[in-house]
């Protein structure tokens, strides 16, 4: 069975790392950085898991002119990732929102 989020017309299966802090942001009523694009799947228990492409992700939003880009601490090829961009692992959901969310 596979995971799937639908958001009117936004349906997606990876991902949900970057929806999950929307949803955060809106609640604290606070906006997250504009340069700052998260990647990445968000587990039951709130653990961020890797997806596939990832490297390619990374390219992508370094083209859109992201600066920092948050992805899971499971990440094992950082060196492939565009020296444009800061690369910021981590381990869960909770962790990312206390730096970019603080006091959330």
């Amino acid at each position: 069975m596979s995971r799937r989020l639908l958001l009117g017309t936004f349906t997606t299966e990876h991902d949900l790392l970057a929806v999950a802090a929307a949803i955060a942001s809106s609640f604290a009523n606070r906006p997250l950085p504009a340069d700052v694009a998260m990647v990445g799947e968000v587990g039951l228990s709130g653990e961020l898991r890797a997806v596939s492409q990832l490297s390619t992700r990374l390219r992508e939003a370094a083209k859109l002119g992201f600066r920092r880009i948050v992805v899971p601490k499971a990440f094992r090829n950082p060196e492939e990732s565009p020296e444009s961009i800061e690369v910021m692992p981590f381990r869960s959901l909770s962790d990312c929102l206390s730096t970019f969310l603080p006091g959330l």
